[in-house]
Formats: C-alpha cells, structure tokens, sequence
C-alpha cells in the first residue's frame, strides 16, 4: 500500500512549534487545546478509575496510568504484530465496529476498564492497554493529542507525547508508548509494557480469566443437548447436581458456576456463523426477604439454545426452555435475530464488581439498563424481545 499524502502523525517542526504555542497559551490561562481538558479517551469515568495518582509502576497519561516495566523476553517474536506506516493506509475504510471493539477486548482483557465507540481500556497480566478501532485511529489521535510517531530500529513505529514543559519553556519530557496491530488488522494496541512474553500471550492466548477455555464440541453434543432438555426431569437440586456433572452451562444466582467452556464454544461459533447449539441450566433461590415463601422456592430452567448458522437477523437463534420438573405444559420456544453481549463493572454499592450477561434479542438497541433490571426477576420475565441466555457476575467490589 501507497503512503497518503498528509501522514496521520505530526513529525515536523512547524507540528512542534504548533504544541509549544498551545502550551505557552495554556499556561497564560488560554481555554482547552491540546492539554486543556483530559481526553475522555483515556480517562475510565466510573470509579474507582476515576483521577488514577501516579505510581512507581508506571506514567500517568493525563490521569490514567499505563504499567511499564524494563524491555525482556525478547526472545518472543514480535514482528508480525508491529506497526509501519504502509499499515495505516486507507484505514477510514476499514469494515470495523463497536460491537466487534467489545467483542474483542472481552476476548483479550482480564479486566475491562472502560469502552466507548472508539476504544477499549483494561488489563492483561497486570499491564495497561488500550485498544483502537483503527478506522477510529484518526479520532481517537485527535483527543487524545498523541500524534506523534517515531521510528524503531526496524521502521516499526510506536507513538510519543510530552510531559509538560520545563524551567527556561523547554518540554519537559518525552513519553513513548508501544503500537502494536492485531493479525486481522482491525485494531491498534498502545501499551507502555515492554515484556515481549506479555505481548505475545495477548494476540495468542488472549486471556484465560476473561474469556474463559473454548471446549472442543464433540460430534453428539447436539443430541446430548436436544435429547437431555427433552427427557431430563427431576428435582432443581438434583438437575443442579447432573447439570454440574455434565456438558451443561450452569448458572447459579446470575454466576456461572461450570461449564464455560461450552458457553466460550457456542460464541465462538456464531462469530463464526457456524451451526451449533448448546444446554444451559439457570438456577435460582430466593433471597433472605422471600426465603421459606412458597411462591419462592428454588427453580432450575434449562434453556436449549440452537443457532442455525449463517446470516445473524433473521431468526436464526431459537430457544426452549421449561422447569426441570418437565411439566410439559412449562415447555415455551421464541426466535431470535440477534446475540447481545453486555459486559463491564456494577454501579456500586453492588455484590460483585462486574457483569458479563449474553442476551438473545430481535432489537440491536435494547440497553443494559433493560436487562439489569430483568436480572433483579426471580427467575427472569419471560419477554418475547429479549432473553438472557448466559450471565456471570464475578470479583469482589471496591473497599470503601
């Protein structure tokens, strides 16, 4: 690919002088600019990220802190992961969205910080990254003001900022951090950590807290599914203690408790748009106010989930669900067009800190709100619009 004229990086010395005269501006008391505001890029506004101090683990970028650490483990090969001008090229027409943001820092990240239409900010082993839709590349440098670029040994490119400016009205201090590029070349990752190894398990493994293992579907899971949700039916307490024996999804209270590893294999193949289905068992007891009330006894519901494959909005999604009594009248089906995922941290004062809910709709625009307030049912509403097929609530919340 050719260069564009007009590079997406500021290199010249009128780009320098034009940051030395929006700084000289700001601290003769000028309004916004380039280090006016923090950019909300950057910047997670739920607590507790709120304001983040420095620390001695790491720079603060405008109030969040990027962990870094000494370059090691550079026996791990980086290059096909790098960045050169050539792959910013065309970028603006890149076929990449928000849900696909979210889809991919839920796969990669052990904990997600903040998300927006642009990017993505959270953990890996420890260290900060941030991931850039790379057609949002040109908007997210305008916020952020971290449009500089320079050049590694090898050409590869990796991005710079300056600290603020010295005695005698020098800038003070230049700041790097790493780009880096996912193999599909769909996202931009700025991270200040310099251990390879780290970097390497993030485009390769992605994260085992996160996303969890992806169980390899066997050639009868179907008809286990199919002929279990048809024929299963005993106590809640006894198909809670099958369910956990076997390949079943299990959710207990709105935490998934077993089987990952088949909901991790049923996303995965509707990404893919591969047939594949899957059994979920839901489990519910009252709360202390309700406990003991015969209204509200513990209830188990298994959902069959199947996806037929192929194009995503146009009721390829079914689900039947019932208790697991098998009371045959209990049996209910609906279609679905669309696979929803809900995910990041509880508004405090909460029992865990984050959410991770999978929903089942026929409209894109139905909001977290809507299905946190169906998570408070007991079990959840049956809706025709929506239903909440897996759902994991885990860590603990901020100490006060």
């Amino acid at each position: 690919m050719k260069k564009k004229p007009g590079s997406l990086f500021s290199k010249t010395v009128y780009a320098e002088c034009a940051v030395l005269f929006v700084l000289t501006c700001l601290l003769s008391g000028c309004d916004g600019g380039l280090y006016g505001a923090p950019p909300t890029s950057l910047i997670p506004t739920d607590p507790p990220y709120d304001n983040v101090p420095p620390t001695d683990k790491g720079r603060t970028v405008r109030n969040y802190t990027f962990t870094s650490c000494e370059e090691k483990n550079t026996n791990y090969d980086l290059s096909p992961y790098k960045v050169f001008d050539e792959d910013l090229e065309n970028i603006s027409s890149a076929d990449v969205d928000e849900s696909d943001l979210k889809s991919f820092a839920h796969e990669k990240f052990d904990i997600i910080k903040k998300t927006d239409d642009k990017s993505a900010i959270g953990t890996f082993q420890g260290f900060d990254l941030e991931i850039i839709r790379i057609n949002s590349f040109n908007e997210w440098q305008s916020l952020t003001g971290i449009d500089d670029t320079g050049n590694n040994p090898d050409k590869s490119l990796f991005l710079y900022y300056w600290t603020g400016i010295a005695d005698g009205g020098s800038l003070k201090e230049r700041v790097s951090l790493d780009l880096y590029k996912d193999p599909a070349g769909c996202f931009l990752i700025v991270t200040a950590c310099r251990d390879h190894k780290v970097i390497y398990d993030f485009f390769t493994e992605g994260s085992p807290l996160r996303y969890g293992t992806v169980t390899e579907l066997t050639d009868d899971h179907d008809r286990f599914c199919r002929d279990s949700f048809s024929g299963k039916t005993c106590t809640e307490d006894q198909a809670l203690e099958w369910s956990k024996k076997s390949n079943v999804v299990v959710i207990e209270n709105k935490v998934c408790t077993s089987g990952e590893g088949f909901r991790g294999a049923f996303v995965k193949a509707v990404n893919e748009g591969t047939k594949v289905s899957v059994l979920c068992a839901q489990y519910y007891t009252p709360d202390e106010e309700h406990a003991g009330m015969e209204l509200f006894k513990p209830k188990l519901i298994f959902y069959y989930i199947e996806y037929y494959g192929g194009y995503r909005g146009d009721s390829c999604f079914q689900v039947k669900y019932r208790n697991s009594r098998g009371y045959y009248e209990s049996v209910k089906e609906r279609s679905y067009d669309y696979l929803l995922h809900f995910y990041g941290r509880n508004q405090e004062p909460a029992e865990y800190a984050n959410y991770d809910v999978y929903v089942l709709a026929n409209d894109k625009s139905i909001t977290w709100e809507e299905v946190k307030e169906s998570l408070e049912g007991y079990p959840y509403p049956d809706k025709e619009e929506y239903c909440i097929i897996f759902c994991d609530m885990y860590g603990k919340p901020t100490a006060e």
